[in-house]
């Protein structure tokens, strides 16, 4: 034992200046690479709901999502952070999610710093996953050393499915951040022993990974399995004095809400289901091909083989390589404890989300620190490995910030059509479609017109009421807006619809201009606003 301390402490030595320079280039990429097109792409769906969360009007029974179908709402509903109710009205307003509370929180108070707009929303998430990078820096150069520390830092900073998430207004960096904390915990008290300070950090960690996302259960389970494996004596029931103490703490703070918001948990979107008797074969590969596709962003199926086999490497290597450098249990257990837990939710559930990086993202670190741990022979041939996987993920990260983030649909445009041709008094009634509720449309399209006066009117399976569709009729026009508006309301809303007027914003989004029957038509003659 004495000696490896001994170890661990020249390990941790080691670290120059010229490692440091090194460290510093790699997160200047990675910030090159993130803030690089950060707002070419308005946000989409699930940041409009994160941010609408973060304002505290999502309270039960008064959100956006409760508005009354089929009636005029004049005044709309309220989105913005203007007047918003206090920050801590967020803890009790989740109904309507699946997530927990703390990241819409630390949202709320970055808005109140640097404002609601995109580039500074998105920016929090770039500085968590940075934030990351250098606390997986810090625990593998405890653990293994300042160069598997650097690779591992910097398969983080250019893997493609951290630039996704760190250009999404999304809890997903902020999750590895704070499970990456609660390693350094563990590795804290394993290596310098048990102390009050210690333990209250681990404790305090555990309870905020598990108040951002309920997926970080399986990092939990592998950090108590690591301690009944690896430590012994006080450093184990230190340990999980702490994992249970913060799992207690979530418990007492957030379990009635958990309780009560229990139902939201099972309702998953159509697109996560499993589909056919080959569902389960397909959701196995997908599990094997995690690896590369946490580092390659590699969504295509089916993979390719000779990727595919590397990635099954990646799980078994550890194994071989165990008995040399039993520091890289933690990561082995870590990354099948994080992987497995979604992966048995998604037999119990029939779902697929093994198959989506932000569900299984918190065990990218794990995979990071294996990559970057050399092989088990003598020599500099024991780097070739690491060194071009972290070559490779470099090339893969500046194609993907040279191709910009992945195609959002046409919010910020409709909202720019809606500001410039119609007139504040006119009514625009929001429906559904086969992907959007109409109060997530209006989400959207609020989030870049914070002026806005139009009364509104929500849409789902029924038609207006009829003292709306008096209300239509009597006016000399009116706005629809949804996803499948061309072919399904004509069939609820009175008028002749003018489709020659504007193109659709893209596949999801668009703006239909109505004159109603007995109304005499109008004619326009503006343009719509280049995108």
């Amino acid at each position: 034992m004495l000696q490896m301390q001994v170890a661990k402490s020249t390990v941790h030595s080691k670290l120059r200046w010229p490692h440091m320079l090194i460290l510093l280039a790699i997160l200047a990429i990675g910030a090159g690479l993130r803030f690089w097109g950060l707002t070419r792409e308005n946000l989409w769906l699930d940041e409009y709901r994160t941010l609408y969360f973060s304002t505290a009007r999502a309270q039960e029974g008064t959100s956006v999502f409760d508005a009354p179908l089929g009636v005029v709402l004049n005044p709309a509903p309220a989105t913005d952070f203007v007047n918003a109710p206090p920050w801590w009205r967020i803890w009790t307003g989740m109904s309507n999610t699946v997530h927990p509370p703390l990241h819409q929180i630390v949202l709320r108070w970055w808005v109140d710093l640097f404002g609601d707009g995109d580039f500074s929303t998105r920016a929090l998430s770039v500085v968590f996953d940075l934030a990351a990078a250098v606390v997986l820096f810090a625990i593998l150069l405890r653990t293994q050393g300042v160069w598997p520390g650097i690779i591992a830092a910097g398969l983080l900073c250019f893997s493609c499915a951290h630039l996704d998430l760190s250009q999404e207004t999304r809890s997903y960096t902020q999750l590895v951040f704070l499970g990456l904390l609660c390693c350094l915990g563990v590795v804290l008290i394993e290596e310098k022993g048990v102390s009050a300070a210690r333990v209250v950090g681990l404790g305090l960690a555990v309870a905020a990974t598990a108040l951002t996302h309920y997926f970080s259960a399986g990092a939990m389970i592998a950090l108590g399995i690591y301690a009944l494996i690896r430590l012994r004596g006080d450093k184990r029931w230190a340990v999980l004095g702490a994992l249970a103490a913060g799992i207690l703490l979530v418990a007492i703070v957030w379990g009635p809400f958990f309780w009560a918001y229990r139902a939201q948990l099972g309702a998953q979107e159509g697109f996560l289901f499993l589909n056919g008797r080959s569902g389960p074969a397909v959701l196995f590969m997908q599990f094997l091909a995690l690896p590369t596709v946490l580092v390659f962003r590699l969504l295509t199926w089916p993979y390719p083989k000779v990727l595919l086999s590397l990635a099954i490497l990646a799980y078994l290597l550890p194994l071989v390589n165990l008995r040399r450098t039993r520091d890289s249990l933690l990561w082995w257990i870590w990354m099948m404890g994080t992987i497995g837990f979604v992966l048995s939710f998604d037999l119990v559930k029939h779902t697929r989300m093994v198959a989506f990086p932000r569900y299984v993202i918190l065990a990218s670190p794990a995979m990071y620190a294996l990559l970057a741990t050399p092989l088990p022979m003598r020599g500099w041939f024991r780097w070739v490995a690491p060194v071009t996987i972290l070559f490779c993920a470099l090339c893969y990260g500046v194609e993907r910030a040279a191709a910009g983030p992945p195609y959002t649909p046409g919010f910020k445009y409709v909202a720019n059509c809606i500001a410039t041709m119609t007139d504040p008094r006119e009514i625009i009634v929001f429906t559904k479609g086969t992907q959007y509720e109409p109060s997530n449309t209006y989400l959207g399209i609020r989030h870049y017109l914070s002026d806005w006066q139009h009364p509104v009117v929500f849409l789902k399976d029924g038609p207006p009421s009829e003292e709306t569709m008096r209300l239509l009729r009597s006016q000399q026009r009116f706005w629809v807006v949804g996803q499948d508006a061309a072919t399904e309301m004509p069939v609820n809303l009175p008028g002749q619809w003018r489709m020659d007027i504007f193109r659709p914003t893209g596949p999801v989004l668009m703006l239909w201009d109505v004159i109603p029957d007995n109304s005499p038509a109008t004619s326009s003659d503006s343009t719509a606003p280049s995108r």
